[in-house]
């Protein structure tokens, strides 16, 4: 499941231009968990509640933003905000459209910046494939959208 996440996150990484993907080449399966609540009971029946983020979620975010600093550090900004604005339409068409230098310098990047898993996977397949995946899993919608409007969902 996670190496599909990881494909979902490369697809992301082409669409917005940059390095999307990076930061999801980590290989553990753990699931995303949601907001949970904490209800804590005290002597005279009252409850406490506390809401916990767990820590999965704000590393999701961080992830997030690493990728988006490193698609402007890049050159690739106008996809950097489109993955901020979730300009799926944006991203989509970068995907269909990118070429074999940017495909290329997107291994390379990931390399560079220590996501050696993720440019194998990318290595793996040539951009043709990897746009072929892209559309068939749905496009940018589907690949980085989830119910709680988090991009990338539970990868």
């Amino acid at each position: 499941m996670k190496k599909k996440g990881i494909l979902f996150a490369l697809a992301g990484f082409l669409v917005v231009g940059g390095v999307t993907g990076m930061t999801y080449a980590n290989t553990n399966n753990d699931t995303i968990e949601t907001n949970n609540v904490k209800i804590t009971s005290t002597l005279n029946s009252e409850a406490n509640i506390t809401k916990v983020e767990s820590r999965e979620i704000n590393e999701l975010d961080l992830e997030q933003k690493e990728m988006v600093r490193l698609m402007k550090e890049y050159g690739f900004e106008d996809m950097a905000k489109a993955f901020e604005d979730r300009d799926y339409k944006a991203m989509d068409e970068f995907m269909n459209n990118i070429t074999d230098e940017d495909y290329q310098k997107m291994i390379d990047i990931m390399r560079k910046s220590g996501y050696e898993s993720m440019a194998n996977m990318m290595g793996s397949v040539d951009r043709e494939s990897m746009i072929k995946m892209h559309n068939s899993m749905g496009g940018s919608e589907s690949c980085h959208e989830d119910s709680n409007n988090n991009m990338m969902g539970s990868f």
